[in-house]
């Protein structure tokens, strides 16, 4: 299971689009944009999920509860 955010021009067309991937279990809670155009993403997660929104994998692995993150990209 996983969560996406993606960016589309005014158009509605898609320009890029990020995957975090998590098994069994991973949600978006918020997604802010800051004034240099870094992008906050908090959620959580359970079990291992993968942060690098590239094409490198770079896994976090929790403890077996659902955890919480801030990512920043």
């Amino acid at each position: 299971m996983g969560a996406f955010f993606s960016k589309h021009d005014v158009n509605g067309n898609l320009v890029w689009k990020r995957s975090l991937v998590g098994i069994p279990y991973c949600v978006i809670y918020g997604l802010e944009i800051d004034t240099l155009n870094n992008i906050a993403v908090t959620g959580g997660f359970s079990g291992t999920i993968d942060f690098d929104a590239g094409g490198n994998v770079s896994n976090l692995t929790n403890g077996g509860a659902r955890n919480t993150f801030i990512a920043k990209y």
